[in-house]
């Protein structure tokens, strides 16, 4: 089973590596090969963004209490 598995390891790194230096594609496992390799990255970077605060952002008051009085949803169209 161990062998399986460091099997199936090196050929993805294979496989990313040869993706990365584009000299060769996999067809349609190229696409999820891409997405598994650069997750770390993009999941860092969604972190960074809900870690900082826009400019902008006014905190809330703590006595602020939502009221809703609508029968129906308001959908906003912003072209």
């Amino acid at each position: 089973m161990l062998v399986i598995v460091l099997a199936v390891l090196s050929v993805y790194g294979w496989m990313v590596n040869q993706i990365g230096t584009k000299n060769k594609d996999f067809g349609f496992l190229t696409k999820p090969i891409k997405f598994m390799y650069s997750y770390p990255d993009l999941f860092e970077q969604s972190v960074e963004e809900v870690n900082t605060l826009p400019e902008t952002f006014i905190p809330t008051h703590a006595d602020f209490q939502a009221i809703n009085e609508l029968d129906e949803d308001l959908l906003v169209d912003c072209r």
